[in-house]
């Protein structure tokens, strides 16, 4: 019979080194996966922080500014998409804004024009009871003007905000769910939503989710309006925005894709989470909610 043996040194400098190797190889593994992690989180991040920084520049007086970010069609490639689409809409809207600015100002500034300038002769100067009556008639033509002038102006403004809506109107009466939230509404609103459900129901194939803060939320239990928002079958959360809680796996999950908001900002963004948005004032949106399809 033939016996080896090892002596007790070598096993032991053996299991040393191989502690040694097993540490070393631990700590270059960590290290390579936290540099390799960090890289790779700046990669897909970096996107979302181009976003914010041009979002903190952006304002009023320069929003001709575009992401333009050739991104894959992704999560973040969508947001980027979507927000460049809501600046170029605003940016628009501005412009709409200043140039009927700009016309209404001209429009109103002739006939004050002319009123000045026939009070100030008038006052130059004692003169007959009838050529103060001329000068009345002539006020009083401008003044018609005004008003002719301030309704067609109201008309017009009426007519931009109607070509607005048609924007995010839908092609047929279908429709999932009816989100308030702005990103949270205020108890003003909460009070004119409370009144607009009180004694009905939202039907049971659309879901009616409302949005607010915790302060409002309390406020709203005190006052009542909280149960009547919930006794018609509304959901009232507190703290949340709903476009920040998984509103792309609450659509998935629910099947909803029609949604319907008063809120202008949730209708330009909620596209990129995968829904329809269909933007109505909060009276037609209950009307909906109740309905279970689009009024039209």
């Amino acid at each position: 019979m033939l016996e080896v043996g090892l002596a007790e040194d070598d096993v032991a400098d053996a299991l040393d080194r191989l502690l040694l190797i097993m540490g070393v190889a631990y700590v270059v593994t960590l290290a390579v996966a936290i540099l390799g992690g960090a890289f790779l989180a700046g990669r897909a991040l970096s996107p979302v922080d181009k976003i914010t920084r041009l979002a903190r520049r952006i304002s009023a007086d320069d929003l001709g500014q575009r992401l333009d970010l050739q991104l894959a069609d992704d999560e973040v490639g969508r947001l980027a998409s979507t927000f460049d689409e809501m600046i170029a809409r605003l940016d628009s809207s501005f412009r709409r804004q200043r140039q009927f600015t700009a016309d209404a100002s001209h429009e109103l500034r002739t006939p004050l024009t002319i009123m000045k300038g026939q009070i100030d002769v008038a006052l130059q100067k004692e003169r007959q009871p009838q050529d103060y009556r001329q000068v009345l008639e002539a006020v009083n033509d401008e003044v018609d003007r005004l008003i002719r002038l301030a309704g067609s102006l109201l008309t017009l403004t009426r007519a931009d905000l109607s070509s607005f809506l048609v924007e995010y109107d839908a092609p047929d009466d279908g429709l999932d769910v009816v989100v308030f939230a702005a990103p949270q509404l205020s108890l003003f609103e909460l009070r004119e939503l409370a009144g607009l459900l009180d004694g009905r129901r939202v039907h049971p194939e659309v879901g009616l989710i409302v949005a607010t803060s915790p302060e409002n939320a309390c406020a709203a239990v005190r006052l009542g309006l909280a149960g009547t928002i919930e006794d018609s079958g509304a959901i009232l959360l507190e703290g949340v925005c709903f476009y920040q809680m998984h509103a792309r796996e609450l659509g998935l999950a629910n099947g909803w894709t029609r949604l319907m908001t008063n809120s202008a900002k949730l209708a330009n963004i909620i596209g990129g989470y995968g829904y329809e948005p269909v933007l109505a004032d909060m009276g037609r949106c209950v009307e909906a909610a109740v309905a279970g399809r689009i009024v039209r």
